[in-house]
């Protein structure tokens, strides 16, 4: 739920309002949000909307009854064809998995039909070793719980995910390691 006298809408790529439980980007408008950026108007006017919304570049969902569900950030979501996949979903799904202690998703583009696939590094439990077999094991497991393009491109083992000194996941590191 929204604090009171906050108003927010979730707005697709191409600037159009969303309907309910459907993915875009959250704009908020209320007596809260910033004003815009000191001593630069360029970049207020890229962060609000002709109406006074803040684009917020959190990917959500907005149900019927007005719970709001930030899934990501933009920046990080893996864009399949005409699908947005949020890497964090699938992170939660893979944690999940009994022999996974940690993982990452990122978007890597495929050469060969331009697209980008959801590609996970994951750590193993210690007990457990990497294996074609794991790796099957993840996949499959995944598969079942997602739609069909949500599903992993790939697994690569990994011995700890990257992250910055508050725990953020540093992404950028792991899709330079995907290119390489």
């Amino acid at each position: 739920m929204l604090i009171p006298n906050v108003e927010a809408k979730i707005i697709a790529d191409d600037g159009r309002e969303l309907g309910y439980d459907e993915l875009g980007e959250l704009c908020v408008r209320g007596p809260n949000i910033m004003k815009g950026y000191l001593n630069n108007e360029g970049a207020t006017n890229a962060a609000f909307d002709k109406d006074g919304f803040l684009y917020t570049g959190d990917a959500a969902i907005m149900d019927r009854q007005g719970n709001l569900f930030i899934t990501d950030r933009l920046k990080e979501l893996i864009k399949y064809k005409c699908f947005q996949v949020a890497p964090a979903e699938l992170e939660e799904i893979i944690i999940s998995h009994p022999v996974v202690s940690d993982a990452a998703v990122v978007g890597v583009n495929c050469e060969a039909d331009a697209i980008e696939h959801p590609l996970a590094y994951i750590t193993l439990k210690p007990e457990y070793e990497q294996s074609q077999e794991i790796s099957n094991e993840i996949m499959d497991y995944v598969s079942n719980k997602v739609k069909p393009y949500k599903r992993l491109h790939d697994i690569l083992f990994i011995g700890k995910i990257p992250k910055n000194e508050s725990g953020k996941k540093l992404r950028r590191i792991l899709r330079d390691k995907a290119k390489a």
